[in-house]
C-alpha cells in the first residue's frame, strides 16, 4: 500500500494512536520508511471453498433456494463480519453484484437464487441415491406421501439438490404435482388451487422383468404357496411388505401371486376374507374388446374356465399322491368330489400294478 493511502487511513481512523501504532497494530505491518508497505502479513486468506460447503452443510441449503437480504446480513454477520457484503455473496452463493443490490434495495420483499454454481450428483450418484431412498423407506410404485414425508426425505438424502430436482429425479413428481402438495404459504406458482395432501410416486420406476421372476421363485418357496392356495388380506400384506421391491400392490398380486385386480379388491374391501393364488384367467377387459365376436367372446370363457379348472387338477393330483386327504385336496383346489375320488382311485389302481409285479406269488396266481 502507498505510504499516502496509510497516511490517509490514519487522520481517518488513527484517533489516539500514533501512526507507528496504527501501522503496527492496526494495518499489522513495520513501519519501514519506504514509499510502499506491505500491510496485514500475518492476516490468514478466507477459504471461502471450505466456509462454503460449512454454510450449506449447518443450514441445509441447496441449489437454487431463495433468500432475502435479512437472512443474508445474518450468515455475513455469523461467518465472515470481515469479508465484504458483495463478496461474499458472490463467492459463497453464487449471488451476482445485480442481485446483491436488488435484494438489498428491497430489504425483506426480493429475494436472490443461490448456488446456482453448486456440483450437482451425476446421473449415476442420483440413481445411487434413489435406490437408498427406495430401500430404507420401503417405497413402491404408486405410494402415496404428504408434503411433510418429502420434505423429511429430502433434507435427509437430497444434499444440494432442489426441491424440484429431488422430486423429479428421485420420486418422479413432476414440478406441478409437486406445487399442488406444496402449503399455500410455500408455493412458488402461485395458483388458486386446493392444497393436494398427498400425491403418488415412482409413477415412471420400473422393476426389470428377471428381478420379478427371481421375487416370485423366493415367495413361493419361502411361502409354500401353489395353484389355488388360498390367502387372506393379513397373509398377502406381509408378503407385499416383508420383500424388498417397487411394485404398487395389484402388480404384486399379478405378477407375483397370480391374482386379478378383481379378486383384489374383492379382499382389500371385505367382499371375501379370501383369495386363491395363481388362477391364469383372461382379463374381463380383453374378452370385452370391440373385434370379438358374442360367440367367440363364450368359447373364450369356456376355454378360461377349462384352462383354470384344468390347473386345479394337475395340483390335486399333486397333493393326493403325496398323500394329501381327498377332503383336504377338494378344499385346498376346489376340484368336484367326483374329479377327487377318480384321481384316488387312479392312484390305488397303480399301486396295486405295482405291488403285483413286485410280488412273483401274485403274479403266478394272475396267470
Amino acid at each position: 500500500m502507498e505510504r499516502e493511502r496509510i497516511e490517509m487511513l490514519y487522520q481517518k481512523f488513527g484517533y489516539v494512536l500514533s501512526q507507528k501504532q496504527f501501522i503496527e497494530w492496526i494495518l499489522d505491518t513495520v513501519d519501514t520508511r519506504n514509499k510502499r508497505i506491505t500491510i496485514l502479513r500475518n492476516q490468514e486468506t478466507t477459504d471461502f471453498a471450505e466456509l462454503r460447503k460449512r454454510i450449506i452443510k449447518e443450514n441445509h441449503l441447496h441449489c437454487d433456494d431463495r433468500m432475502e437480504y435479512f437472512e443474508f446480513e445474518k450468515m455475513h454477520k455469523k461467518y465472515a463480519p470481515n469479508v465484504p457484503e458483495y463478496v461474499f455473496a458472490q463467492k459463497v452463493f453464487d449471488i451476482s453484484s445485480r442481485a446483491y443490490a436488488n435484494i438489498k434495495a428491497k430489504k425483506g420483499e426480493n429475494f436472490a437464487h443461490i448456488l446456482l454454481y453448486e456440483e450437482l450428483p451425476t446421473d449415476q450418484e442420483i440413481e445411487e441415491i434413489k435406490k437408498r431412498v427406495i430401500r430404507e423407506n420401503r417405497l413402491h410404485r404408486k405410494d402415496e406421501i404428504t408434503y411433510e414425508m418429502f420434505r423429511k426425505w429430502h433434507l435427509q438424502y437430497g444434499g444440494v439438490m432442489s426441491e424440484e430436482m429431488f422430486a423429479e429425479k428421485i420420486l418422479d413428481i413432476r414440478k406441478g404435482s409437486l406445487d399442488d402438495l406444496r402449503p399455500t404459504s410455500k408455493r412458488k406458482m402461485k395458483k388458486p388451487k386446493k392444497v393436494q395432501e398427498k400425491t403418488k410416486i415412482l409413477l415412471r420406476t420400473q422393476m426389470k422383468e428377471e428381478e420379478i421372476e427371481e421375487l416370485k421363485k423366493r415367495v413361493i418357496a419361502e411361502n409354500q404357496l401353489y395353484v389355488a392356495k388360498e390367502i387372506t388380506l393379513e397373509e398377502f400384506e406381509k408378503m407385499y411388505y416383508e420383500y424388498e421391491h417397487i411394485l404398487s400392490s395389484i402388480e404384486f398380486a399379478k405378477k407375483v401371486l397370480g391374482i386379478n385386480r378383481q379378486n383384489l379388491n374383492k379382499l382389500k374391501h371385505g367382499f371375501c376374507k379370501t383369495v386363491k393364488t395363481f388362477i391364469e384367467v383372461v382379463e374381463v377387459e380383453k374378452i370385452e374388446n370391440e373385434s370379438i365376436t358374442g360367440a367367440e367372446r363364450i368359447q373364450l370363457r369356456k376355454l378360461q374356465s377349462d384352462i383354470t379348472y384344468a390347473m386345479k387338477k394337475e395340483r390335486a393330483v399333486e397333493l393326493i399322491y403325496d398323500g394329501v386327504d381327498v377332503d383336504e385336496v377338494m378344499r385346498q383346489t376346489g376340484i368336484t368330489t367326483v374329479d377327487a375320488l377318480k384321481i384316488r382311485n387312479r392312484k390305488l389302481r397303480q399301486n396295486q400294478y405295482c405291488e403285483g409285479l413286485e410280488t412273483p406269488d401274485n403274479k403266478g396266481e394272475g396267470k
